[in-house]
């Protein structure tokens, strides 16, 4: 194979070549505030299923389940869990 121009072997897959595996995500019930630890963990994601679309809509869904409580979306990095969202939706009026 020859270089390019730029000096770099062309490859067709350059995008799974420079991609890392996903970091787990997971959703958690908190249990007193945006602040406060997980009281109870409500979703996990691993390996393919990891979609930031997915887990915005699952964040807002399980937020709708526990009204009035905070939900929040964590990542595991080397220093454990960190939390990079939270969302909590008014209590039904129902």
């Amino acid at each position: 194979m020859a270089l390019s121009s730029n000096g770099v072997y062309p490859s067709s897959n350059d995008a799974a070549l420079n991609s890392s595996p996903r970091c787990p995500r997971r959703v958690v019930l908190l249990r007193d505030g945006e602040d406060s630890e997980a009281e109870q963990v409500l979703q996990e994601y691993h390996g393919t299923e990891v979609s930031g679309k997915r887990l915005h809509v699952e964040v807002q869904r399980l937020a709708g389940e526990h009204r009035g409580r905070y939900v929040a979306a964590e990542w595991l990095g080397p220093l454990g869990w960190t939390r990079f969202l939270w969302c909590r939706l008014g209590s039904s009026s129902v």
